[in-house]
């Protein structure tokens, strides 16, 4: 039974994307230096270390089957290399049950391009040709968006469904730099801090109520805590203050109740 469903999987792709119908176990019975000898180079099939079998159809094309023998991957490549050429489509291993050949993946080798399915079709991740990689909602609103610029620093943007920002940060070789904002689904800043080259925090640091009510605000110089540190309630009086010299905290200027009165 699982042999059949396999040779249904090789058929329906050779028969939909190629026009031409082969039988899964040719290729499951595969000897190299037999095919090498009798067919003098010409090798219609062919294993290699992530593949189990290539059944090498017209000019290259080839369907391409995992070491547990779901499918792997449709399209052409150069048969002495494997250098993958064009376009490229990955599948959901298990939809051909459902007679249905869903795609998790499509590559544009010649163009630097891809884009990934959610496994009921829907556009995930798209890849564009200069390096922006956009991130999609089940529903199709924009997700993320993040692009690497020639200095090897990583812009990203994350959104709600709505539309409204939800995250503003940047990397640079996998640690935060530059501006850093967080955002509630109505569009209020939480967060806000700035990264140095090193990935420390460095200048003002600042969180805030959903009121937009400032809740702490810290200064920092390549990741330690300088100068003052205030913590506000959520109706905008002082909590307390305190005064700091690289991480340590050294004086106490006051604790407060929430209506101003010193404790």
């Amino acid at each position: 039974m699982k042999l059949n469903l396999k040779e249904k999987i090789f058929n329906l792709l050779a028969q939909k994307f190629f026009g031409l119908n082969y039988n899964f176990s040719e290729a499951k019975d595969f000897n190299l230096n037999k095919e090498l000898k009798n067919n003098g180079g010409n090798i219609p099939y062919k294993k290699d270390s992530i593949s189990i079998t290539s059944k090498v159809l017209d000019n290259n094309k080839i369907i391409k089957f995992s070491n547990d023998f779901n499918i792997y991957a449709c399209g052409t490549e150069k048969f002495e290399t494997s250098e993958k050429i064009g376009v490229w489509e990955y599948y959901y291993k298990n939809e051909i049950e459902n007679k249905t050949l869903k795609k998790y993946r499509v590559i544009d080798y010649s163009k630097d391009k891809q884009s990934l399915f959610y496994p009921t079709g829907e556009e995930h991740i798209r890849v564009l040709e200069n390096g922006t990689v956009e991130t999609y909602y089940r529903s199709g609103e924009l997700e993320k968006i993040s692009r690497k610029t020639a200095t090897e620093i990583v812009f990203e943007y994350s959104f709600f469904q709505n539309g409204k920002l939800k995250e503003k940060r940047a990397f640079y070789r996998e640690h935060l730099i530059g501006e850093y904002e967080l955002y509630k689904e109505d569009g209020i800043l939480l967060k806000k801090a700035f990264y140095n080259a090193q990935g420390e925090l460095d200048g003002f640091y600042q969180e805030f109520y959903s009121n937009s009510k400032l809740k702490i605000e810290t200064f920092y110089i390549n990741g330690k805590k300088i100068a003052f540190e205030k913590e506000f309630y959520e109706n905008g009086q002082l909590r307390s203050c305190y005064l700091y010299s690289e991480n340590k905290k050294i004086k106490l200027f006051g604790i407060f109740l929430d209506n101003g009165a010193n404790i």
